[in-house]
This record gives C-alpha cells, structure tokens and sequence, in this order.
C-alpha cells in the first residue's frame, strides 16, 4: 500500500504536507490524524493500513515545523508566529477538503500527544465538523508546571532568543518521562515498549527535531486554553469523545488524568464520554506491543457511532 500524498495552502501561504489512504472497497468512513510533537504522520502508516481494512480512509498532514511540511520550508525547528492556533486552523483545512472530497461520509479525528491537544481545542473552535473525536495520549492541566514554563520561555523570548532551538526547555519537558521505566535503554523508551519501534523513532531524520521557545510558549499556552471551563462548554453536547491512554504514560500522569479528564467533560454534560487505559502501555498505543487490541478498541468505537453501519 502506498499513501497518496499532496499539499494545500494554509491561510498564511505555507504549504501543509499530507497522506491519504484510501480502501479498495467502498468508503465507510474517514479517520483524520493528528500526530504527536516531534513526529511526522508518515509514522501513522501502519495504523492506517489496519484502517483501511475496515473501510475507514485516512488523512494525516505534517503539522507546521513537522516532518515533510517543516522540510518544505527549511525550517524544521521554527514554526512562526500564532503557530498553535494556525496548526488547529489546519486541521481544521484539512477536515473541510476531506468533507468536499467524501461528502455525506462520517468523519473521525484521531488525535495523539499533542495532536490531542490540538484536537482538544478543535472541537470548540470548529464545532460539528466532525462524528467522534479520539483522544489518545493525552494528560490535564498543572498549572504550577504549565504556568512556570509560560514564564521562564517568555523570558527567554523577550530576551530575542525565540526563535532558537530550545534544547533548555525540551529537556525541562521530557527529562521525567523516563523516570518510572527500569534500566531504559534509550531517551525515548517511553514511547512505547517495541523495541523496533523506539530505535525507528530515534534513526528518522524527521523525528526528534528540537522545536523553538516560541513554539513551547504558543504549545503551553494551548494547553492552558484547552482546560478552561468557558471553552469546554463551546464543545458540542452530542460529539462522542473516546479518550485512551496507557497506564504507564507519563504524558497521563500514568493513568491517572485520564479519569479525571473523562469526568470533566461529562460534568460540562458531554453526553457520551467513553475513557479506556490499557495496562502497561506507554505513549503511543498504536505502536504499542498490543496494539492489535487498541486498534481494534478505536474501530469498534467508530463503528458503534457510524451512521452508515
């Protein structure tokens, strides 16, 4: 199986890089992917391929300083002014070609890491543009962590050094997440317990990409918006979200945000809200050694809330 791919241009003239799968057999459905920092959608390959199988399409684009859309522009570790926002307006791009392309077939956005943030903040900037939203590898607001990264890369900013590489703050960030595993053999064990998996990660040149203090500032900041009550009230009552993570993911707190997240968009009277951990798994459940039942979880979720089946 090989991955259409194309372009297309965002408001402010970049172009977004992205994949599309599409099944041999009739359409039963679009999976829209957002993918984690750090990464590229490229990676989303295999997921998709187990996708397609059931009849579900898939789009994914590099987000802005992301893979082959970072590439294009030569400029892998910066990611410009208002970058959060215009990467949800992406999204959102996206979403809209992918409804002209497949009309009247239900959309499902799959948002991982940061992707789910991003998604997060989607579903109350464009309402009812999508049929379900899967959160996967996601965590809640610290405002003490959260609110001291603001300031100390705010600082750094005013003192012109924004659009540096921040290896400072991505090792404040991600130091931690290692800190539960026992003899890790890598930086990035965390990810997810396939060693094949890990080592890939680490060899791609579009992985691991030191990002700017501006995009952290803009990425914190994002997070903060997302948690705010007057925003999770915009989100649609009726749009189903599935929420998943793994049990030893440190984004989640291992485990434990993932409840409380769920129970804070049901007491904002989300009406379907559907939370699942998997025991012993790590960040990226659809590269994790049991993401065969993962998989199978989302496309059985979709499944039960796709009006065509």
């Amino acid at each position: 199986m090989i991955a259409q791919t194309f372009t297309f241009k965002a408001r402010d003239n970049i172009d977004i890089f992205v994949y599309k799968w599409v099944p041999k057999s009739t359409i039963r459905g679009i999976v829209q992917i957002a993918h984690g920092i750090g990464e590229h959608a490229g990676r989303y390959e295999n997921f998709a391929k187990d996708l397609l199988k059931s009849g579900y399409a898939v789009y994914a684009n590099d987000h802005r300083g992301h893979g082959k859309t970072a590439k294009a522009l030569n400029q892998p570790a910066s990611f410009g002014d208002n970058c959060w926002n215009l990467m949800v307006e992406d999204s959102w791009h996206l979403t809209e070609i992918i409804r002209k392309e497949n009309p009247h077939i239900p959309v499902f956005f799959f948002g991982h890491s940061m992707g789910s943030f991003l998604l997060r903040q989607y579903l109350y900037e464009y309402p009812n543009r999508i049929d379900g939203a899967i959160l996967a590898g996601t965590g809640v607001y610290e405002k003490f962590l959260v609110e001291a990264g603001i300031l100390i890369i705010k600082r750094l900013i005013n003192k012109g050094v924004d659009r540096k590489k921040s290896y400072y703050i991505n090792k404040m960030i991600f130091k931690g997440f290692n800190s539960r595993i026992d003899s890790p053999k890598t930086n990035f064990d965390w990810l997810c317990r396939d060693e094949k998996t890990v080592r890939n990660f680490i060899n791609d040149p579009l992985c691991s990409i030191p990002r700017s203090n501006n995009f952290f500032y803009e990425f914190l900041c994002g997070i903060r918006e997302v948690h705010r009550k007057e925003n999770i009230e915009k989100i649609p009552k009726n749009t189903p979200i599935f929420i998943i993570s793994g049990d030893k993911d440190p984004v989640g707190h291992w485990g434990s945000d993932i409840p409380a997240l769920a129970r804070q968009y049901e007491k904002m009277g989300i009406k379907d809200v559907t939370y699942k951990l998997y025991e012993d798994a790590r960040h990226e459940l659809v590269n994790e050694l049991n993401r065969n039942e993962v998989i199978q979880d989302i496309i059985t979720w979709m499944n039960n809330r796709n009006p065509l089946l």
